[in-house]
């Protein structure tokens, strides 16, 4: 899956983040991992680092989630 981000969020437009996607076989468990993000450009937080236009960076970022039954529904 890829996210480009638009203007006016916390997020600069132009952003890329691609993802890799799990769903479980029964679709109750999904799990993704980012494996690239492509910025805009900028520094780094402690401003040591600055990026071009189009830089892509490596990043560690993991979300899983789990469907849950409510009031018996599926």
């Amino acid at each position: 899956m890829k996210i480009v981000y638009a203007a006016g969020g916390a997020v600069p437009a132009g952003v890329e983040t691609d993802l890799n996607i799990v769903v479980a076989a029964d679709g109750t468990l999904i799990e993704s991992v980012v494996y690239r993000a492509v910025i805009v450009s900028g520094a780094s937080g402690d401003g040591k680092v600055t990026c071009p236009m189009g830089c892509e960076q490596g990043v560690q970022e993991s979300f899983e989630g789990k469907k849950v039954v409510v009031s018996g529904f599926r």
